[in-house]
């Protein structure tokens, strides 16, 4: 089958011309099938040439496809031990705040000194305590206070107390210890 080029066609060709056509038609092909030869000759030559650089970067990037996947399990796994975490804190809060509402019921939280930055500043009288500090002025003490006008009201007012606890409810029909009303300030 004839191979036909822009050349052969030309309309209007006489026979001579006809030839002519033909001879350059078949030269277009063949210079066509050497150039296809040479663009795969380069192509292979290049691929030969650069075949350890593509073999590296194809290594290259499945060793970054793996540390990718890696990366994700370990992610999933962090979250997975984040809820695990999270759930076992929530039951500790949730175990602490229930002893302490039962303290609370039952009055065991309030027989155990407190330190004195918990203390209430509303005039509340409370009983507060004062450890030795080894000199002749400043012995242990333990006393009733109450909070006003930013310091701590004690019969040894040079003393600042560092522990409290509520008063005990008193003896008979009273059912609350006493409180100082809020003074101006």
């Amino acid at each position: 089958m004839p191979y036909f080029s822009p050349f052969s066609m030309q309309r209007g060709c006489k026979m001579g011309e006809y030839d002519e056509l033909e001879k350059a038609n078949r030269l277009y092909a063949v210079t066509l099938r050497q150039v296809d030869l040479e663009n795969s000759q380069r192509e292979a030559d290049y691929l030969e040439k650069n075949a350890d650089a593509i073999q590296s970067l194809t290594a290259q990037v499945e060793s970054l496809e793996s540390q990718l996947a890696d990366a994700h399990v370990q992610r999933v796994e962090a979250e997975q031990r984040t809820v695990i975490v999270g759930r076992d804190l929530a039951a500790q809060v949730e175990s602490l705040t229930t002893a302490l509402r039962e303290d609370r019921a039952t009055g065991r939280a309030e027989e155990e000194w407190q330190p004195i930055e918990t203390a209430p500043k509303d005039g509340t009288h409370i009983l507060v305590w004062r450890p030795d500090e080894g000199d002749r002025k400043h012995k242990a003490h333990a006393g009733i206070c109450y909070w006003r006008k930013n310091c701590w009201y004690t019969s040894r007012r040079y003393q600042q107390p560092t522990h409290w606890k509520p008063l005990p409810a008193p003896p008979g029909s009273l059912s609350s210890p006493p409180t100082q009303e809020k003074p101006d300030e």
